[in-house]
Order: C-alpha cells, then sequence, then structure tokens
C-alpha cells in the first residue's frame, strides 16, 4: 500500500511538472508573432504529444501491476477474453 501511495505521489508531481511546461510553452507561443509563432506552437503539440504518450505508458504500467494484484485486472481474470 505505501508503494502505491508513494507511486501516486511521483505522478502528481510529474503531471504538476508537465502543467508547468505547458503554461511556460503557452506563454512563449502568445508572446511571438510570424514565423516564430509557429514554431511555438509546434513546440506546444510536441509537447502534448510526448506527455500523452508518457501519460499512457504510465497508466498502462499501473494497469499492469494491479491486474497482478486483482487476478487479471482490466480482464476480469480471464486472460484478455472477455466473452
Amino acid at each position: 500500500m505505501k508503494e502505491m501511495m508513494a507511486e501516486r505521489q511521483q505522478m502528481m508531481q510529474r503531471m504538476q511538472a508537465m502543467d508547468q511546461e505547458l503554461t511556460e510553452l503557452v506563454a512563449k507561443m502568445e508572446a511571438v508573432q510570424g514565423t516564430d509563432k509557429v514554431d511555438a506552437v509546434a513546440a506546444v503539440v510536441r509537447a502534448l504529444v510526448a506527455q500523452h504518450t508518457q501519460m499512457r505508458s504510465q497508466m498502462m504500467g499501473m494497469q499492469g501491476r494491479m491486474g497482478g494484484m486483482m487476478g487479471g485486472g482490466m480482464t476480469g481474470g480471464r486472460g484478455g477474453d472477455n466473452r
């Protein structure tokens, strides 16, 4: 249980850091014009995609660990066959 709480705390800290990164990138984006704006928008999109990918990976890892604790996780203990 302590391990799960520590993992949750780490996840919250990572999410706060991600939010801060996006806030800074958006502020830069809003401050520029012309071709610099295009580059700034691209930086925001890259950050969003990277964060989404990272969060999905973390969630899948957590789901896998929880599945081991609960006898199959999202598959209801049926090894992926939800029929």
